[in-house]
């Protein structure tokens, strides 16, 4: 398959599918499918929050959340701004992650953790 650049990253893998077929479908999952178009078009959005919200290359994004399209956005996103990418199992601590991520966050130079919790627990950020 002939590529407009070289792909080096896998949000590289992302931005060509795309270019290539927008509409080609990406992901499939309990809410439905999405397209490569949408999956580049969310992870640039959430790319862009994490740059306003302060992040930069070689800045570290902690994920914790239940299995979902998000996952995917977020993971692109960072990988597109330069992030490490850390995502946590939520079923390590079941309803309480808090002191483990305190852990982790307190060893990375700069990060910011999104803590997302199953539905009808509420969403909570760590500190």
């Amino acid at each position: 398959m002939p590529h407009s650049h070289e792909i080096t990253t896998v949000p590289d893998i992302v931005r060509s599918w795309a270019a290539r077929s927008p509409d080609r479908i990406a992901l499939v999952g309990r809410s439905g499918s999405t397209s490569y178009g949408e999956l580049d078009r969310r992870s640039n959005q959430a790319a862009s929050r994490m740059l306003a919200a302060g992040l930069r290359p070689g800045d570290h994004v902690g994920y914790l959340g239940m299995n979902s399209a998000g996952f995917f956005d977020a993971w692109f996103a960072a990988g597109k701004i330069g992030c490490a990418f850390a995502p946590f199992n939520w079923r390590l601590d079941a309803g309480c992650p808090g002191p483990r991520l305190d852990k982790v966050r307190d060893r990375a130079l700069r990060s910011r953790i999104e803590r997302r919790k199953p539905a009808g627990m509420g969403r909570g950020r760590a500190k």
